[in-house]
């Protein structure tokens, strides 16, 4: 708030209202004083603190910006106006307001918004990802004010997170000086110190914490403990420290929430689930039942998660937040016409959440297989954000759907999209690793050290792809001459993600740390080889592999494309899905397998289906059980025409999407335009793996979508049974299904047209004991084939590994 001298008894008498915060009267007051003044710079601005007080925040922002329109508003206003812009996670503008606080700071409280601004510039870099920027705003504060604990305390989280412990230790340092009652720095140093071991230390700032005036119970301290333990992946060590903050205070729901998840990290299911259970029943603030629905949603509690927001709504029917969240959940559980009601309604709530709503509104899209609005909407997204952006790889993605893109244009777009991540590079020459051939030499006897190979995933848990196709390689690697780190950019932990863990050398949990960090941490393990096992997929770390991060890099399984990232090296593939003719593709040069690029050897065992007469009397059953986004238009009419020249046979789809009434209309419609009615086609919803295996016997004759082939569900296919028909295309994605039939020696039913899959189709359906018969022999067919020997296929991928390896040895020679 902002007073003049000699102002009118009327303007008193709304800054006293003001000062009393009786804020109703002090807003009727200021309309008032504006229908006299209307541009009256300071009015408008004191008139917008008070609509902000009365949660009026796009009422405060038209306020405050025709308050600044003029260009005479003091620093005051347009400070007050860039805290209204950071609020609203407009970071970008709320910068811009506070450089022009400090160019418009005047009058006879000049530089009572110096200090203040600066702080604020630094928030903005922090919530952008602009670390150094960060860095130096926080340097221009404690020049301002060296006694600043705020700054102190805020410099030392951002070198924190940038990787720079050192630092983080001496700034946390000096802010427990400056403020020694304080616990923040105390707690932040204790945290600090744990990270890199020092656990004595670290103990006796956690004391100091605990001691500190403002620490009331404790918990607090407790639960921030646990907080950076969890990031770390220490789950027992960050319970123990959640059930101190929950003795200190029972009611702490968040930190039982947290609680509640370190317990399933752990696979202390029942513990957990009883906790997780107990907060549903429990009344949340708006934050807590966030953090309560995360949690249940990472551990794939669906359920509880649906009937807690669903009662919010009922309760808060005009809480956009509620809608809100609830959509956000239905699009998880792909029920996409609800979900897309929920974000409605949030629009006539709320102009705030444009953004989120554009996101939301390209993830629908990208389920209901509109790719090319998915599309759209990602690459707008991206560019807004810049070149970090995880939208990026979401419009990367969406682009290997596309039917409208060439193979190579959907080459090009990869490389125009992360082009700008080439800023900064590190150059090859700057690491230090030993050059010596080591594990990758021909002969064992010439081995001098192992060969240190790194593999970046998020998603080494349940049956993702890349962990079913990646727990038997681990276990097969030969630990004497590979030394094996696992960087986990995942949060998740569960039964399958510590199968993983056990069988590497080393484990990190980097999911939240910094880009910059991980590569530190990389280049202090020693790794040779760096191994991308994501991709563009979702929690990718592209940026940390196009600064390079190690002096070989390579993308594998994770992705079924090239990335387009700059110093991606290689890209690990074989060659029928990438044959040397079509290398112009990708942007990585192209290691090849020996044979398919994926080995599916399942750990569980999944019984095969009993094949018998009913299978040669029941109307001929085409499958798939790809997900929607890749049922494409000419996937949909290529299936059409092959289901026209099979008389009376059906198709069967499952998947998410289909336990949705829209889905099922939707996909319904698109058959009929092909000319293939309703009582022909059979929708399934989602169930489990185990239960989703066995409805293979339903099938007869499995579908390959295109342009983007099925993988790992076309493994499961042939596995239970059901041959494969697929068209074989120029790109890895487009090929995969030609990789894998090839692999098994049924190259047969690869197609180069869509007369030829309409061909193989009819001769397929043609003859039901023919069909039966190699239905029964699939499986050994499968099993036998070289490719699904995991241990020489790893045997394979260590060639491979040493081969990158020793090209980079013999041009560094």
């Amino acid at each position: 708030m902002i007073m003049n001298e000699g102002q009118k008894p009327e303007v008193n008498d709304a800054v006293q209202a003001q000062l009393r915060g009786d804020w109703t009267v002090a807003a009727g007051l200021y309309e008032n004083l504006l229908k006299q003044e209307p541009e009256d710079p300071v009015l408008r601005g004191n008139y917008g603190q008070v609509l902000r007080q009365l949660g009026r925040d796009d009422d405060a922002l038209r306020q405050y910006r025709r308050a600044v329109d003029g260009g005479e508003a003091p620093g005051a206003i347009w400070f007050n106006y860039g805290n209204a812009l950071f609020d609203k996670e407009k970071w970008v503008e709320a910068a811009q307001a506070f450089t022009s606080a400090l160019e418009h700071d005047q009058g006879e409280g000049q530089g009572q918004v110096v200090v203040p601004s600066l702080t604020q510039l630094a928030r903005c870099a922090v919530k952008q990802g602009e670390w150094k920027e960060a860095r130096q705003r926080f340097s221009d504060v404690l020049r301002a004010d060296p006694e600043n604990f705020t700054a102190w305390l805020e410099a030392g989280n951002v070198c924190r997170h940038h990787g720079t412990l050192d630092e983080a230790l001496t700034c946390y340092r000096k802010a427990a000086t400056v403020a020694t009652e304080r616990y923040g720095a105390h707690l932040s140093l204790a945290r600090a110190l744990e990270q890199i071991g020092q656990r004595e230390e670290a103990t006796v700032a956690w004391l100091r914490a605990l001691e500190c005036p403002d620490a009331g119970t404790g918990s607090d301290v407790h639960y921030r403990i646990g907080l950076g333990r969890a990031e770390r992946g220490e789950w027992a060590a960050a319970a123990e420290a959640f059930r101190h903050a929950l003795t200190a205070e029972p009611e702490f729901h968040k930190a039982a929430i947290e609680l509640g998840d370190a317990l399933m990290q752990m696979g202390v299911y029942d513990d957990g689930d009883r906790l997780l259970s107990d907060l549903c029943e429990k009344t949340l603030s708006e934050d807590e039942e966030i953090g309560l629905v995360g949690v249940l949603m990472k551990h794939k509690r669906h359920a509880q998660a649906d009937v807690l927001l669903r009662r919010k709504v009922e309760a808060n029917p005009d809480s956009w937040q509620a809608h809100f969240n609830l959509g956000k959940l239905l699009i998880e559980g792909s029920w996409l016409d609800e979900a897309e009601q929920c974000f409605a309604r949030v629009a006539e709530l709320t102009s705030d959440k444009e953004k989120e709503l554009r996101v939301f509104k390209a993830a629908i899209a990208g389920k209901r297989g509109e790719v090319d609005l998915a599309l759209d909407l990602y690459r707008q997204l991206g560019e807004e954000e810049g070149p970090e952006s995880t939208f990026r790889g979401s419009a990367a993605m969406a682009a290997l759907y596309s039917e409208t893109l060439s193979a190579g244009e959907v080459c090009e777009l990869h490389k125009e999209l992360f082009a700008p991540l080439a800023e900064d590079v590190r150059p090859v020459e700057t690491f230090r690793n030993e050059l010596s051939p080591g594990a990758g030499a021909a002969e064992p006897s010439a081995r001098t050290r192992k060969l240190r190979v790194g593999y970046v995933t998020a998603d080494l848990h349940g049956e993702h792809p890349v962990s079913l196709f990646m727990r038997p390689v681990f276990a097969q690697h030969d630990h004497d001459a590979f030394e094996i780190t696992v960087y986990s950019t995942s949060p998740l932990t569960d039964e399958m993600t510590r199968r993983a863990r056990s069988r590497v050398d080393h484990w990190r949990d980097v999911a939240t740390i910094s880009n910059r960090r991980l590569a530190e941490l990389i280049e202090a393990d020693g790794i040779d080889v760096l191994v991308d096992l994501n991709g563009l997929t979702g929690r990718h770390r592209a940026s940390v592999f196009a600064r390079r991060a190690a002096p070989v890099q390579a993308t594998f399984l994770g992705y079924p494309s090239t990335t387009g990232v700059p110093n991606m090296d290689w890209l690990i593939s074989d060659p029928v899905t990438s044959p040397p003719e079509k290398h112009d593709l990708y942007s990585e040069r192209v290691m090849h397998l020996p044979n398919f690029v994926f080995c599916y050897a399942p750990e569980q065992d999944y019984p095969s289906p009993r094949f018998g007469k009913k299978h040669l009397s029941r109307p001929l059953t085409f499958g798939s059980f790809n997900n929607v986004s890749k049922l494409t238009p000419f996937t949909v009419s290529l299936w059409a025409k092959a289901m026209l020249a099979v008389p009376d046979s059906r198709l069967m789809l499952k998947g998410p999407s289909f336990q949705d009434d829209g889905g099922k209309q939707r996909f319904a419609g698109m058959f009929a335009e092909v000319g293939i009615g309703a009582d022909r086609l059979e929708f399934r919803g989602p169930s489990g793996l185990d239960d989703m295996m066995a409805e293979y016997g339903d099938v007869d004759i499995a579908l390959d979508c295109f342009p983007y082939n099925g993988g790992t569900t076309s493994c499961q296919a042939l596995w239970m049974g059901a041959p494969l028909i697929t068209l074989a295309g120029d790109s890895f994605v487009q090929r995969m299904g030609a990789g894998l039939l090839t692999s098994i020696g049924r190259s047969e039913w690869v197609a180069k047209d869509e007369g030829d899959f309409v061909r193989i189709a009819k001769e397929l359906a043609s003859d039901r004991k023919a069909l039966l018969e190699e239905k029964k022999g699939l499986r050994e067919l499968m099993a036998g084939a070289p490719g699904s020997d995991v241990k020489q296929y790893t045997r394979d991928l260590e060639d491979a590994l040493r081969r990158m390896w020793l090209d980079h040895v013999e041009s560094r020679s």
